[in-house]
């Protein structure tokens, strides 16, 4: 998985951390 570079597009952070969240999800349910 690619790091976001500092400064880069606040969506795809957003994105990683949607995608984040809900593999934790995942592996609690």
């Amino acid at each position: 998985m690619q790091r976001p570079e500092r400064g880069s597009d606040p969506a795809s952070s957003l994105f990683l951390v949607k995608r984040k969240k809900m593999d934790q999800s995942k592996y609690i349910s």
